[in-house]
């Protein structure tokens, strides 16, 4: 069996069949809800308020697709620790090794260091240190193992992650105002249709020259709780199916 048909890229094949169907009901979202930030003024008091124009949350259809693609990645790095078993370990592979063999995913260091040596049984030593430094604890792109591993364990065994609209940044600019105005909002969390998202106070310098409210966001598909809520859904998949391909994969290579 060569690289390209292993089951380990076979299931990451399929893991980015279902990232492309994600992606796609995700456009198919955004073109028919139209998601916008609006804003208003507040009376007579010079506060001015913004609020999320939402008709519709995403799919459930679409936290299928999420859990799909994520088992798949997952089941990815596993059947490739067990072909690692497998190329290291004089056949057959004793039932042991077989029976607790897994990629190891860990936050924690002192974790790691108590049970990866049971998942990793039968593998080369030198794949086992590559692996170590691949794990979450050491931060960076490394987290996105995390991020399906986590997302993987709740879709299998307690609902589906779900997927929310949700705004990364607002920018906002205020002209002819005092003083003039221009931050960046980061809102708590996914918003619903009509939500409010923050409010502002801007006294016009001349009476007779009406405020200028400039305001840009950022919109999206989210992951709605946990550890990794907020995340944006599609963008952090496909870092971690690159990952995986790219970084992962060919670092073991040599052991298979």
């Amino acid at each position: 069996m060569t690289q390209a048909t292993s089951s380990y890229v076979l299931k990451l094949d399929r893991a980015r069949d279902h990232l492309a169907a994600a992606d796609s009901a995700i456009e198919g979202w955004r073109k028919a809800n139209a998601c916008t930030i609006v804003g208003a003024p507040v009376g007579d008091t010079g506060e001015y308020a913004l609020h999320a124009r939402i008709p519709t949350q995403p799919p459930p259809e679409l936290s299928v697709l999420i859990g799909d693609c994520v088992h798949n990645m997952r089941s990815a790095l596993d059947h490739l620790a067990f072909e690692l078993a497998t190329a290291f370990t004089p056949p057959p592979l004793p039932d042991a090794v077989a029976g607790t063999s897994e990629f190891p995913v860990f936050d924690d260091a002192t974790a790691y260091g108590r049970q990866a040596q049971r998942k990793l049984q039968g593998v080369d030593p030198r794949a086992k240190d590559l692996i170590q430094t691949m794990q979450p604890y050491h931060g960076g792109e490394w987290e996105l193992l995390a991020f399906i591993h986590e997302l993987d364990r709740i879709d299998k065994h307690r609902a589906l992650n779900i997927a929310v609209a949700n705004i990364e940044r607002i920018h906002v600019s205020v002209r002819f105002a005092r003083p003039l105005h221009s931050f960046t909002f980061v809102p708590p969390g996914p918003v619903k249709d009509g939500e409010q998202l923050m409010s502002y106070i801007a006294e016009p310098t001349n009476p007779l020259t009406p405020v200028v409210h400039e305001h840009d966001a950022t919109l999206g598909v989210a992951i709605a709780e946990g550890r990794f809520a907020r995340w944006w859904a599609s963008d952090r998949l496909r870092a971690a199916e690159t990952l995986i391909r790219e970084r992962v994969i060919p670092a073991l290579a040599p052991y298979l």
